[in-house]
């Protein structure tokens, strides 16, 4: 791609070059320089910006290839259910009890909980750190063990006990409420058709 996308460049900037000679644009050492005034450079940075933006969240589409699955959560009475991404990036694993973690948007575990906080001294016993190494530092997640989760991905149910839905600290995309980790669906849970 990048050789593709140089070739192309250098093209354009050689014929526009060799054929306009405009007085804007100068070739030194094989390297393109634009003589523009800054304040044309401002202008033209932001509106690009503002068309790369606008232009962003009209095709904003999940990715074709993204797995998508429903998830069902359940705490004793309570039953909630989200549209997750199975995201091969995920591999959080609860080390201490090998319970299976489901990444979460801070929304779902209020919703779940009815906007109680899982740090509550009613939630002691469910509530977990899971430590988490990202591409930048390992950190941690707080978590918060529910009784059961059911994720439905095509015609396939899997049943898990006791999962951690570990809370994401950067808000999810608005259309999933849960990242899941595609390990589960490999060797975890009851297998099921529909």
């Amino acid at each position: 791609t990048l050789f593709i996308i140089s070739f192309i460049y250098v093209g354009i900037i050689g014929f526009f070059y060799k054929t306009f000679y405009p007085q804007n644009l100068i070739v030194y050492n094989s390297v393109v320089y634009f003589n523009i005034s800054s304040g044309l450079l401002i202008v033209l940075t932001v509106g690009f910006y503002l068309l790369f933006t606008l232009l962003a969240k009209i095709f904003k589409t999940p990715s074709k290839t993204a797995k998508i699955a429903t998830v069902e959560l359940f705490y004793q009475n309570e039953h909630l259910s989200v549209e997750g991404i199975i995201d091969s990036g995920n591999s959080i694993e609860d080390v201490f009890s090998k319970n299976d973690v489901i990444i979460v948007d801070k929304s779902v575990i209020s919703r779940l909980l009815k906007g109680k906080d899982i740090e509550d001294e009613a939630f002691r016993t469910r509530f977990r750190i899971v430590p988490c190494v990202t591409v930048s530092a390992t950190d941690y997640l707080k978590g918060f063990r529910c009784d059961n989760a059911n994720i439905k991905s095509g015609d396939k149910i899997i049943r898990i006990k006791n999962p951690i839905l570990a809370i994401s600290k950067t808000k999810l995309p608005s259309e999933f409420g849960a990242i899941i980790n595609p390990q589960i669906f490999e060797y975890i849970g009851e297998l099921n058709e529909i």
